[in-house]
């Protein structure tokens, strides 16, 4: 079956049109801090159909969804830190603020983001 050009250039529009809706909603804080947030909850708050959200994901990204959704937290974490966060609260607090559900996920994936842990991170930042 061949597509035809009119579907094609349609088709291309729009996937435009969603990966400019997806880099825009990645600054909205408030999106990715529920623990359970997922890629249909990501499709409706982009008013996207979620099949063509995780399409996007599968093959028009380098990372996953959850791999996208990770570096996002632990990117408002580090903002987070240098705003000051951790002089009234844990960083056990922090992990939850950002959507992490234990803070061994959030552990982890701070560090394999970062190469740091939380710790050994807002210590250099303090030096």
């Amino acid at each position: 079956m061949e597509v035809s050009p009119v579907y094609s250039y349609f088709f291309t529009i729009n996937i435009i049109e969603y990966i400019e809706r997806i880099e825009k909603k990645r600054f909205c804080n408030e999106t990715f801090n529920a623990n359970t947030f997922t890629i249909s909850d990501f499709a409706r708050n982009l008013n996207i159909p979620s099949s063509h959200v995780t399409y996007l994901f599968k093959y028009h990204s380098k990372i996953s969804f959850s791999d996208f959704k990770k570096s996002i937290r632990i990117l408002q974490a580090i903002d987070h830190i240098k705003s000051g966060y951790l002089n009234k609260n844990t960083i056990e607090a922090l992990a939850k603020k950002v959507g992490f559900s234990t803070y061994t996920s959030f552990f982890t994936s701070f560090k394999e983001i970062t190469g740091k842990s939380p710790r050994l991170y807002v210590e250099n930042i303090n030096i």
